[in-house]
Order: structure tokens, then C-alpha cells, then sequence
């Protein structure tokens, strides 16, 4: 690109218009910007974490990517909010989440050129993960022992879904 310059007055009372000679020119070269293709990273692992309100999730690494968007949602439409930005690694920690919920994730690597333009990937697939409730422990309640057997019983848990008993030949370990 070339641009010169021109100034002009114009006169009020004679309605005349003054034209400046052109100013220097000045040329201007621009490079187009390389475009940036980027690979589609896949998520390779969500675990949720101890105390059901955080999961660690783990994705594939994207060559070129300056780092990764996560995004979260808690329907199966594509209202997903970025709710990290992480550059460079390849896993993160989503905290404060609440027990009971659906949450489907999705990852997309980015890339910064040379002019600051950011190119992105296509999203990863979703992938959803339950927090799980905190359920309460039974109370285990003896019922009858004898030599050879004992029964037990214990108090119903409302979300429970089954119960899983253990043994030990010693007290309070073993299990």
C-alpha cells in the first residue's frame, strides 16, 4: 500500500478552495499472517475427585496449540461457557461443583500467530460426568451371634443403592 497526503481550505467569503501541494509518500507492506491449523484434541480422562464437588480432566495434546479452552455445561445443548483458559498443559481441575449434577465438558486448542490473531480447533467431543452424592454411612446393628454365625442388620440410606459388607478378624482394620 502507498499513502499520500493532501490539505485544503476553502475561503468563506469567496468561496474559494486551497489545495496543498502532495505530501511524501509513504509505502507500507504487509505480510499476511500464516494460518495456524490445528488438530481437534480429545478428552482422555474426567475423574471426579474426593468430596464430590471438583474433577480432574485430562486431554490429548495438540500440535502448535498455545494452550486449551475448556468449556462446561449442564445440558446436552451447545450452551457451553469457556470456564478455564490453561496454557500449555494438557489437564486441570474444575472446583466448586455441586453434587447431584450433570456437567459435559468440551476442550478446544488455541494458537496465537505471529500478529496476535488466535486460531482455534474444532471442539472436542462432549463428554459428561455425574457428581456423585455424599451419601451417610449405615449403622450396623447385631441382631444374633453364636458360635459359628452372626446376623446384622443395619438402617436404611435414602439415596443408597445397594450396600457392600465387609469382614475383618481384627478391629477396626483389615477390611
Amino acid at each position: 500500500y502507498a499513502y499520500t497526503l493532501e490539505s485544503y481550505a476553502k475561503a468563506l467569503v469567496t468561496d474559494t478552495t486551497y489545495i496543498s501541494e502532495d505530501s511524501n509518500t509513504v509505502n507500507v507492506t504487509t505480510e499476511a499472517e500464516a494460518v495456524i491449523d490445528l488438530d481437534t484434541p480429545d478428552i482422555d480422562d474426567i475423574s471426579v475427585l474426593s468430596g464430590n464437588t471438583s474433577v480432574s480432566i485430562e486431554w490429548t495434546s495438540i500440535s502448535n496449540a498455545t494452550g486449551y479452552y475448556l468449556y462446561r455445561s449442564t445440558n446436552t445443548s451447545d450452551n457451553f461457557e469457556i470456564v478455564q483458559t490453561i496454557n500449555g498443559a494438557t489437564t486441570t481441575t474444575d472446583t466448586q461443583l455441586i453434587q447431584g449434577t450433570k456437567y459435559y465438558y468440551r476442550v478446544q486448542a488455541y494458537a496465537v500467530g505471529s500478529a496476535g490473531t488466535v486460531f482455534t480447533s474444532e471442539w472436542s467431543s462432549k463428554f459428561v460426568v455425574t457428581m456423585p452424592e455424599t451419601i451417610e454411612a449405615p449403622t450396623i446393628y447385631v441382631i444374633a451371634c453364636g458360635p459359628s454365625s452372626i446376623s446384622i442388620t443395619w438402617n436404611e440410606i435414602s439415596n443408597a443403592e445397594d450396600y457392600l459388607v465387609y469382614r475383618s478378624y481384627t478391629k477396626y482394620s483389615g477390611f
